[in-house]
């Protein structure tokens, strides 16, 4: 299956994980992946206590992601930065950096800036017409606690629904040269600002007291 997506030009991708933040856990996981285009999308999972029998076959799933993340066209997710904060804390900046990453998330505070309609679940709605979230009652912060088929199911549909809304917003974004610039701004400072926020910055407690006394 990630041999076939390979040839893709696009493909949507989304990663369900045990947390929000990896460096904040003791043992962070990132539980399933879905990776696929609306005609054809592949779930699978890599760290769920239910995925695989052996640990052979759990590094064995892990290496054909990382061949794939390597060897594919542009990855779309919806919300660029989780993605990248997860693959880049199992796997090092090369992910950051060296490949070619797209973010519907991003696309879409380029084209409409209110609040509250930068979801994906949003996001299908004004795109396809229908809220992606109804179609499953699975709670993604619990999604350890679902049959693992349940949590695939959803976990496949957040990463098709990526890809669709991607493709089809994609013409309004190219359409005004102004929006592609400050989309590929927010593109290219994703990796950056993970990157920051895993290593952490030094802080200048002088200057920090003096721009307080300039306010």
């Amino acid at each position: 299956a990630l041999d076939r997506l390979k040839r893709e030009p696009r493909v949507g991708i989304d990663i369900e994980t045990n947390g929000l933040r990896p460096q904040r856990l003791d043992n962070p996981r990132i539980l399933t992946c879905a990776i696929g285009t609306l005609d054809f999308t592949v779930a699978f999972p890599l760290d769920h206590a239910k995925g695989w029998g052996s640990s052979a076959q759990r590094r064995r799933a892990w290496d054909l992601l990382i061949d794939f993340l390597f060897n594919s066209g542009a990855k779309i997710a919806h919300n660029l930065a989780m993605e990248l904060e997860w693959f880049g804390y199992f796997l090092g900046r090369k992910v950051l950096h060296e490949l070619v990453w797209e973010d519907s998330m991003a696309l879409a505070h380029t084209l409409d800036e209110r609040p509250g309609t930068k979801s994906l679940d949003y996001q299908c709605r004004i795109t396809y017409g229908f809220w992606l979230k109804s179609l499953s009652r699975i709670d993604s912060s619990r999604i350890e606690e679902y049959p693992l088929d349940d949590a695939l199911l959803y976990n496949g549909g957040d990463a098709k629904w990526t890809y669709g809304v991607f493709e089809r917003r994609w013409s309004e974004l190219v359409e005004v040269p102004a929006y592609r610039d400050e989309y590929q701004r927010k593109v290219v400072l994703a990796s950056t600002l993970v990157e920051v926020e895993a290593r952490g910055m030094l802080l200048d407690e002088v200057e920090v007291e003096r721009q307080i006394d300039l306010i």
